[in-house]
């Protein structure tokens, strides 16, 4: 999962669940508190990965055309198109096995869950 993407979820996350709670919204706080459940697994399954660059792949397409009447070869095209595509490289973001993000987001999220579920105030 992309940090900036992580992040983004993360605090959307738990601006719900503190909305939730002050305002007495038990279901707001519960789906702030299960989003970030979702955002550790995903954190877990994937990892962290943040944009390292561009590389451009350039292809070569060569297209003949040929046509035949009655056995006479009429008229022969050739087309010649280059295309560059360009693709984003990412590089992954190592944490220390001391703090695997991921099972920190989920842990958290967890216990934001039970505390939205049993309505009590922050």
């Amino acid at each position: 999962m992309l940090l900036t993407t992580a992040s983004f979820l993360s605090i959307l996350g738990l601006v719900a669940w503190v909305l939730g709670h002050v305002y007495s919204y038990q279901g707001i706080a519960t789906l702030g508190a299960v989003l970030m459940v979702g955002v550790g697994a995903a954190v877990m399954v994937g990892g962290l990965e943040t944009p390292a660059g561009e590389e451009r792949v350039q292809t070569d397409t060569n297209t003949t055309n040929t046509t035949t009447v009655d056995g006479n070869t009429t008229s022969v095209t050739t087309t010649e198109q280059t295309a560059t595509e360009v693709q984003t490289t990412y590089e992954q973001i190592g944490t220390t096995s001391s703090f695997p993000t991921g099972l920190v987001l989920t842990l958290l999220g967890g216990v934001m869950t039970l505390r939205a579920v049993e309505g009590g105030q922050l």
